[in-house]
């Protein structure tokens, strides 16, 4: 706890760490990309739409709590053991540049820390891995579907609107692919832009009328559901 916070809470004063914070929070549950506005395109009125409000984000930022103090753990001890002299702020700095995107804290330490349990360690690795392509593979096929329901709308056939959404997202995804300083200028340039769409989506409701959605659209039509509580109507607006 101390290593994970205590040493950088001068962090939290720079508007750049909350901005980062909250565009991998709409990535991650999916709220800034409209990817929850998709899924409920095949909800009925049974599915307790509060109750997954509350839990997607709740268990999405437990996990990543406990994952940042297992990668820090493992940074820290590894280079501890390793060099006896270095300080605390020079493993930090290690930390920050270990690759654009700090994709070096993944695919660096990762491997690191399992290799500690021996052969397991490696079964371990590769089961990681795997399911985090896995993870990887279901965020795209909820950003696919998304545009597919957008060309959907506007008239266009299932299988020209699957094909031509694959094809686009693949296109596009080749020079990130390709080097990674360009996927860390995408990742900061649609983090700003997942914000900026999450905010139209409040927006969408305040015109609405944040009291009325709260009470006709969340509250009276969802059935065996959690009663979206009041505060969420100041916190909305």
């Amino acid at each position: 706890m101390f290593i994970n916070f205590g040493d950088i809470l001068g962090s939290f004063a720079q508007p750049s760490l909350w901005i980062a914070a909250a565009g991998q929070n709409a990535f991650d549950t999916g709220a800034g990309m409209s990817l929850l506005l998709v899924y409920a395109t095949y909800m009925d009125r049974s599915v307790g739409i509060v109750r997954y409000s509350v839990f997607i984000p709740v268990i999405n930022n437990i996990v990543s709590l406990y994952a940042s103090f297992t990668i820090f753990s493992t940074v820290f001890s590894t280079l501890i053991q390793t060099d006896g002299t270095i300080t605390r702020s020079a493993i930090l700095n290690i930390m920050q540049d270990s690759g654009p995107g700090s994709t070096g804290l993944t695919f660096t330490w990762i491997p690191v820390l399992f290799a500690k349990v021996g052969i397991l360690g490696r079964v371990l690795c590769v089961l990681f891995f795997l399911c985090l392509t896995f993870a990887g593979v279901s965020s795209l096929l909820a950003t696919l579907q998304a545009c597919v329901l957008v060309l959907k709308e506007i008239g266009v056939s299932h299988r020209i609107s699957v094909a031509a959404s694959l094809i686009t997202l693949v296109v596009c995804g080749i020079p990130s692919a390709i080097k990674l300083e360009i996927l860390e200028n995408q990742d900061n340039t649609w983090g700003y832009a997942l914000i900026i769409s999450g905010l139209l989506l409040a927006v969408l409701v305040i015109v609405y009328n944040p009291m009325r959605f709260r009470r006709v659209i969340v509250n009276s039509y969802g059935a065996d559901d959690w009663p979206a509580p009041l505060i969420w109507v100041p916190v909305i607006t």
